[in-house]
């Protein structure tokens, strides 16, 4: 079998695959996802949060999607700001913002809110 796409970037083959269905389906004008092409270094935050969208997709219902990412959010900074979860929906392909996640998150009792707007876990019991 012959190689039809080859790349190290999970945007980049996603966004192969999307095309490539959108095309057998007829209708590639309405498909056409935006690729980071900047080669800049990333910190390491903002490849944790890159690795948080990538797995987003592994979790059915929209309550399991949002528990998945606070949960490693939560893991690897102890809260998640506003812009944090921007970028991971934007990067998991959402159409909503960071703050739409984070009122869901604080809506489904999932997180709580400090006075900066950050979301942080809740302690057990309450």
């Amino acid at each position: 079998m012959s190689v039809l796409f080859s790349s190290r970037s999970v945007e980049e083959a996603q966004a192969f695959l999307g095309e490539a269905a959108a095309r057998e389906a007829g209708d590639l004008s309405g498909y056409r996802r935006e690729v980071r092409a900047s080669k800049a270094p990333l910190d390491e935050r903002a490849k944790e949060l890159r690795a948080i969208a990538s797995s987003v997709g592994a979790a059915t219902g929209r309550a399991n999607q949002l528990k998945l990412i606070l949960r490693r959010g939560f893991e690897a900074f102890g809260e998640l700001r506003v812009e944090d979860l921007d970028k991971i929906a934007r990067e998991a392909g959402f159409d909503e913002s960071g703050e739409d996640l984070a009122r869901s998150a604080v809506e489904f009792g999932l997180a709580g809110r400090t006075a900066s707007g950050a979301l942080v876990p809740l302690r057990e019991g309450r």
